[in-house]
């Protein structure tokens, strides 16, 4: 028997937005008590994007069978399974939601928001957690906008 755990996303999301309230409280009043914050929010909120379309496909797959006589059955089954592929093949976060997008029926536009958002937050986290002395992309992204 298997058993797998996991954090909800809305308990990553809670620290995220927690951290990001902090962070802009911190901005305000220079608190050097807080300045991890900004950091705490980024990773937690990209936490949060990858659990969530996580936590959407494992909830589909097991409800799937629970209402067959609906209109929306196949296209349930079908996201059940190109989702459970994706997860499962760890596709990166991106081509996640924008596989769930466009098998829903209302695909998200890349360059354009809110992907680009996602994408952009995911491009911090990774630059956070894979430090390298190299300098990336990212930061030069920030140098030309500041």
């Amino acid at each position: 028997m298997s058993t797998s755990t996991f954090f909800h996303y809305k308990y990553l999301w809670r620290i995220a937005d927690d951290a990001r309230v902090r962070a802009v409280q911190f901005s305000n009043e220079h608190d050097p008590g807080n300045f991890g914050q900004g950091l705490v929010a980024i990773l937690f909120a990209a936490a949060a994007a990858e659990a969530f379309i996580n936590e959407v496909t494992y909830s589909v797959r097991q409800d799937t069978d629970l209402y067959p006589a609906t209109a929306y059955h196949s296209l349930l089954v079908d996201f059940a399974a190109e989702m459970t592929k994706a997860v499962a093949d760890r596709e990166p976060l991106e081509q996640k939601y924008l596989l769930a997008s466009t098998l829903l029926g209302q695909p998200l536009s890349k360059g354009r928001k809110p992907l680009q958002e996602l994408v952009g937050l995911n491009e911090a986290r990774n630059f956070l957690v894979h430090l390298t002395p190299e300098p990336s992309a990212l930061v030069a992204n920030l140098d030309r906008k500041s």
